[in-house]
């Protein structure tokens, strides 16, 4: 296991209930993080 410390980077968070939802934000940049009670969890750097 590795931890890292995230301090210095700041995130921008998106959640996507549909594939479509789940498809701009990947368009748009955004990393799929994971899911959560049927919410898709994403990230991208500001």
């Amino acid at each position: 296991m590795h931890l890292t410390s995230f301090k210095d980077d700041e995130f921008v968070s998106a959640t996507a209930k549909t594939v479509e939802e789940a498809c701009k934000l990947i368009e748009a940049g955004f990393e799929y993080i994971t899911e959560l009670e049927g919410v898709k969890l994403f990230r991208k750097r500001k």
